[in-house]
């Protein structure tokens, strides 16, 4: 059975789509669907220890909008990260697996998936996770594993490569706010300017209606992976920071964060200090050592970025 030409193939493609996460996660997809029967499908990203980013899921041609969550001790994703190795659903009858966030059809469960773990370059740590699920029970044998673990292998190598070479991409850190805030603006209208000329050819009998509805749909789906994208690009950097303070300065970000995200507001240096059980003139000092890594003006500025990466966020609506 021709099950390997697909995975050399989709290396290749890989390349040709350099920095284009979308395309490139499609690239995964379509190879697998070549192989064997794949229902659902994501692409995840750890950042930090905590927090787990979904931004490329389908289940068949639809196209599950991104969402973040956290890293639960003893789920699939803890499981991999920690085994570092490929989980499958026959090891445990999909235990893990379906004792987890559900994703597209939720009132129906996987009966066979893989969860296969993304390296560095250095295959050092596991950054991410693959998957594919299906509703069909026993469809994936040692020669599926093989190829979805060579997929996410050359992935990786993709991914360490892009990076060795390329240091000012769009999300890189020199990307502002703003310009951010600007790209996005421009991609929506010209997302809205395709919609608009494809509603007027649709009228006129030009093309078919539905055939343009899905294009819009697709042309939406690629704009909310690529702003996904650079959201994750701020998590990380804020979990590189994170990584960067001491023990104690860890504790009192993430107390200011998780203060703002509960009820608000930062507390005061006094606050803190009785939290932490240290003199208000510690926490100073730790606060300013941690705006300076921050690179930030205040406390707010830390406890907001903070708060983004620990909270969860699905952006399912259904």
């Amino acid at each position: 059975m021709p099950r390997r030409p697909a995975v050399p193939e989709a290396a290749g493609e890989l390349a040709r789509h350099r920095g284009r996460r979308f395309e490139q996660h499609d690239v995964l997809l379509r190879a697998m669907r070549k192989i064997t029967t794949v229902d659902a499908f994501y692409v995840a990203e750890f950042i930090g220890e905590n927090s787990v980013h979904y931004h490329h899921q389908y289940d068949g041609d639809v196209f599950d909008l991104p969402g973040s969550h956290a890293v639960r001790p003893g789920g699939v994703a803890d499981w991999v990260r920690r085994h570092r190795r490929t989980y499958r659903f026959s090891a445990d009858d999909g235990r893990l697996l379906n004792s987890g966030i559900p994703f597209g059809k939720t009132d129906e469960l996987s009966r066979d998936a893989l969860v296969v773990p993304i390296f560095d370059g250095a295959r050092e740590t596991v950054v991410g996770l693959l998957s594919i699920q299906t509703y069909q029970p026993a469809c994936y044998d040692t020669a599926a594993v093989a190829a979805l673990e060579e997929l996410a292998s050359a992935y990786s190598a993709q991914l360490a490569h892009e990076s060795a070479s390329s240091r000012d991409e769009a999300t890189s850190d020199g990307a502002t706010s703003a310009s951010l805030v600007s790209d996005t603006l421009t991609a929506l209208g010209a997302v809205h300017d395709e919609v608009t000329r494809d509603l007027r050819r649709a009228q006129t009998g030009a093309c078919d209606p539905e055939v343009a509805l899905r294009s819009a749909k697709r042309r939406l789906e690629h704009l909310l992976s690529d702003l996904w994208a650079r959201e994750l690009h701020e998590h990380r950097r804020v979990a590189v920071w994170l990584a960067t303070l001491t023990t104690r300065q860890c504790d009192l970000v993430l107390m200011m964060g998780r203060r703002l995200g509960n009820d608000g507001r930062v507390p005061s240096n006094g606050e803190l200090a009785t939290a932490m059980g240290v003199a208000e003139a510690t926490v100073k000092t730790h606060i300013n050592a941690v705006l300076r890594v921050f690179e930030a003006e205040d406390k707010q500025d830390v406890a907001a970025a903070v708060w983004r990466l620990l909270e969860t966020r699905d952006h399912r609506t259904s």
